[in-house]
């Protein structure tokens, strides 16, 4: 049985319907209408273009009568028949279509009679145009004037009026019918559109309550195939007997069927190996009977093929509307990746252990070389190097043994001058060739180090490891590092690479120490004699006179003096004279100590610095110095240069000058008396039994 509301909506349906005919049907005639009433128009508008071109064909030929007159050119007269053949046309086609109008074609009569006259007026006035100009009479008007088309203007005139007349009224009776038929369509539209409202309100009230019926049970329905088919988890539901009821995407993906309905009826057992399927089955009867869940088990799932995945599983009770648990509900995911990054985050973490150990020892290895090379930068001397690095090496390799050798002066042999650890494998004097690293110019050592062969330097009964890393720089090799294991394992690439900055450090930093000596050397040492120059020597005299000031010493000063040096020079050339300075430089540095400062402080005058010696002590010396010079053979270019001797003067500071000055004055005082006593001889400065003013030459 219909409902009210039903009935409502087929009885406004049905009014809404018949009124919407009843407006068609009305539209229908009254367009109709308005269609006849638009043709009437337009052929008014048609008769009264035909009439408006006859009257301008008319006036067209009287204008071309005029024409030929005046101008006598023929073309004229074929404008003025052309003209009177199209009025006549005209008239016809007026004619044609006013024929339902008798007062029309009356006035069309009297028309075509005035225009047959006025055709034949014109053509008697040009008759007698010809005439004249064949009399060659000129003048404009001897003819008269053209005959006047007033009576067909006036006749056209009142036949345009008469259709304007119509036209007007037809175009009255089009806006009346459009008018009438806006108003209907209007009135019928609107009380249609009152009952199609009316009964869409009605309906509406009903679709509205059906609607959010739909509109709740879609929702539904989308949550639940959202959960279905587009969560990652495979999602299942199981009866008492665990055989699927439903099952969603996931899950028929993962069993490999193409539909899921594929899987309604089948259990665990026909996807499964037999061990998983069991323990499944037991699960979903222990949620099934005690109605508690089971929430996010972890376990291996391995299938039929084989295949195993770490899954996380949880099973629920499923319920109807009653209450009742009719099956079991559950949630399985595949945790297999997770269980990967985890042995993956644990591998990296003891890898990133690993990394950060080795972090540390490289930074404890870059402070270590870097303190060390701070400390070889600022060394004075290779020993001193040398013990730096004896020092360092003990915590830079604290697992090896090892030593560092240099390559002597004479390059032929190579002697340890440092070494840490246990070095009993190791000789400390060989000869180059004995060390394939010195050989190659590159590291040598036994395993991964570098090579086979054991250096000849090595103990032949030494059973560890070795590397061998020479030292260079500039091109020069300087000297080779050496590191050993005792127990036989392998150098690590870390230590091999130690080693090369270690060797790498030492080589450049005593390069730098030779350099810096080199230098030193060039810029206080006689480049002839090896001695100190003046510079160096003045310096040095004010440090020791400062020092015996201070703890109440003495310095002694000796001015020496080759005798009769000039001659040397003029018998064996300056070669012979370089050969004396060299040789008695010789005899200088073999019989004064270290302390002592030795100095060429002129051509062939010295200076000799004592250092805390007395005025005996002093002259003891510089009467050794005299005899040991008298015994010396000077050799230039193969002969003797016959013998040698010098003259000495010596004074003491403070007692015979309290300055720098004042001292070297005292001791070139004593100097010039022992050259006016006959030279070979020393003289003291406070010997002054020979008058220093005697003139005698002591150019020599």
């Amino acid at each position: 049985m219909k409902s009210r509301l039903e009935r409502y909506a087929q009885i406004g349906a049905g009014i809404a319907g018949l009124t919407i005919i009843l407006i068609g049907v009305i539209n229908y005639a009254t367009l109709n209408s308005l269609s006849a009433s638009n043709r009437w128009v337009d052929h008014t508008v048609q008769v009264i273009g035909q009439i408006e071109l006859t009257r301008s064909s008319a006036r067209v030929s009287e204008n071309a009568a005029r024409s030929f007159a005046l101008t006598g050119d023929a073309s004229f007269l074929t404008t003025l028949r052309d003209s009177v053949a199209y009025a006549k046309q005209h008239a016809q086609e007026v004619r044609r279509l006013t024929s339902d109008n008798p007062r029309q074609q009356n006035r069309l009569d009297r028309y075509e009679i005035l225009l047959d006259q006025h055709s034949q007026a014109l053509n008697d006035w040009i008759d007698k145009r010809r005439l004249q100009v064949a009399s060659t009479t000129t003048t404009r008007n001897a003819a008269g004037d053209a005959p006047s088309d007033a009576g067909i203007e006036a006749l056209g005139q009142e036949m345009q009026n008469e259709e304007t007349s119509l036209l007007q009224g037809r175009r009255q009776v089009v806006a009346q019918i459009t008018e009438t038929t806006r108003i209907v369509t209007t009135i019928g539209s609107v009380f249609s559109l009152l009952i199609l409202c009316l009964a869409g309100t009605m309906i509406q009230l009903d679709l509205r309550r059906q609607q959010k019926l739909e509109t709740d049970l879609g929702y539904e329905k989308d949550l639940f195939a959202t959960l279905m088919n587009r969560i990652p988890d495979r999602v299942y539901f199981k009866d008492p007997e665990s055989r699927f009821l439903r099952i969603n995407s996931a899950t028929a993906r993962h069993m490999g069927l193409p539909d899921p309905a594929d899987a309604i009826g089948k259990s665990d057992a026909d996807f499964y190996s037999p061990d998983h399927a069991g323990s499944a089955r037991e699960d979903e009867r222990h949620v099934f009977e005690s109605g508690q869940a089971m929430i996010e088990k972890e376990e291996l799932e391995t299938s039929i093929g084989g295949h195993e995945a770490w899954v996380l599983t949880s099973k629920l009770p499923l319920v109807d509307r009653k209450g009742s648990t009719v099956g079991t509900f559950g949630i399985t995911r595949d945790i297999t990746a997770s269980k990967q990054a985890e042995k993956e985050l644990e591998s990296a973490n003891s890898r990133l252990a690993g990394w950060n150990s080795q972090l540390e020892l490289r930074n404890r290895e870059i402070l270590l070389l870097s303190e060390m090379g701070e400390l070889l930068q600022t060394c004075v001397n290779e020993t001193e190097a040398e013990s730096i690095l004896g020092q360092f090496a003990r915590d830079l390799c604290p697992a090896l043994s090892g030593s560092l050798s240099m390559i002597k002066a004479s390059r032929n042999l190579v002697e340890t001058t440092a070494s840490w650890g246990s070095t009993s494998g190791l000789v400390s004097v060989f000869g180059p060739e004995d060390c394939w690293a010195l050989r190659r110019g590159r590291p040598h050592g036994s395993g991964r180090s570098g090579g086979r062969l054991k250096c000849a330097h090595i103990d032949p009964e030494f059973g560890g490891t070795f590397i061998c890393v020479p030292m260079m720089a500039h091109g020069e090799t300087l000297g080779v590092l050496h590191l050993l294991r005792e127990n036989g394992e392998d150098l690590t690439e870390s230590e091999l690479r130690l080693s090369s900055m270690v060797a790498e450090q030492i080589g450049q930093a005593i390069a730098n120490l030779r350099l810096r000596e080199a230098l030193k050397a060039q810029s206080i040492r006689d480049p002839l004699t090896g001695l100190f120059n003046r510079r160096y020597m003045e310096e040095s005299l004010e440090r020791e006179l400062h020092r015996a000031d201070t703890h109440n010493g003495t310095v002694g000063a000796i001015m020496i003096d080759l005798d009769h040096f000039k001659q040397f020079n003029d018998s064996f050339g300056h070669d012979g004279g370089d050969s004396v300075l060299r040789k008695f430089s010789e005899l200088l540095h073999a019989r004064t100590k270290k302390e002592d400062i030795v100095c060429r402080y002129g051509g062939e005058e010295f200076l000799i610095i004592l250092p805390g010696a007395s005025l005996r002590q002093a002259r003891d010396f510089g009467e050794g110095l005299l005899e040991a010079t008298r015994n010396i053979a000077v050799m230039s270019r193969g002969r003797e240069l016959g013998p040698v001797s010098i003259s000495a003067g010596i004074a003491l500071y403070p007692e015979h000058g309290k300055t720098m000055g004042a001292l070297i004055r005292a001791a070139d005082d004593a100097l010039y008396r022992a050259k006016m006593r006959g030279r070979n001889r020393v003289v003291l400065s406070h010997d002054e039994s020979v008058n220093i003013s005697t003139s005698v030459s002591i150019a020599d």
